[in-house]
């Protein structure tokens, strides 16, 4: 739980290269500034976008699918097409997890 304000001064270069990483990084100023003040590494990595986009389509179909089933136009749905979808998406994170782990020796 944040309960506590801290006020720094900076430049408005610096803040604007703050935001500016902040939301590289696809998050606030606040979570950023505390993440790399407490020493993590913040590793931003582009390549997630394209299978995060295939993986809110799919659960978007699947949701449609859930819904035509409650109001019972459907029955039986195949869903091998979305099970290869699924593994081309989790092939995806796993080489992109393999490569940060490699590159940042975790």
């Amino acid at each position: 739980m944040k309960d506590k304000t801290l006020k720094i001064r900076v430049s408005t270069k610096d803040l604007a290269e703050i935001k500016r990483r902040a939301e590289l990084a696809t998050c606030n100023v606040s979570a950023y500034v505390t993440t790399v003040s407490l020493g993590y590494t913040l590793v931003v990595v582009d390549e997630t976008r394209e299978f995060l986009h295939e993986l809110r389509k799919i659960g978007g179909n699947l949701n449609q699918l859930t819904i035509l089933a409650h109001h019972g136009r459907i029955t039986c749905v195949s869903l091998d097409a979305t099970k290869d979808a699924l593994n081309h998406v989790y092939s995806g994170f796993f080489s992109i997890n393999k490569k940060i782990r490699e590159k940042y020796h975790v």
